[in-house]
């Protein structure tokens, strides 16, 4: 994240506006449902395969990362279904945590939105929209 943050830093203009959003992480959601499997959809993809997935996600509250592990079937034919497995994680950074992070990489962080529309940030809101400038020393 550092380095990423010195990037944009290096290439944002003294009075530039970086903004970005990411999810809040709200405890009680992320505890829920650990290791559960959940639908994420199905579809027909370019080539006229069928094509499903499957999930199961947990969360480590010490790493705070969310983990997913993705089962992913594809298949024109039923006899013939060639299955993937992808897994991943989300890190999640807390909003004072998000606000220090930003400060010590040059940021000064100016809003902090709920959402796109602007709404205010609250301790249930899905994202954190931030609005960031570089911090004049």
């Amino acid at each position: 994240m550092d380095k990423m943050l010195g990037a944009v830093h290096r290439h944002l203009d003294d009075e530039g506006v970086f903004a970005f959003e990411t999810r809040n992480p709200t405890i009680s959601v992320l505890a829920a449902e650990k290791d559960i499997e959940k639908d994420a959809g199905s579809w027909t993809d370019n080539e006229g395969y069928h094509c499903s997935s499957v999930y199961r996600r947990s969360y480590d509250h010490k790493s705070q990362l969310e983990h997913y592990i993705f089962t992913n079937r594809r298949w024109k034919d039923v006899s013939n279904v060639v299955e993937t497995i992808e897994p991943f994680a989300l890190r999640y950074f807390f909003p004072q945590e998000l606000e220090s992070l930003l400060y010590y990489n040059g940021f000064v962080l100016k809003e902090m939105y709920g959402n796109f529309d602007k709404s205010p940030f609250q301790a249930d809101s899905r994202l954190m929209v931030c609005v960031c400038r570089k911090r004049h020393k």
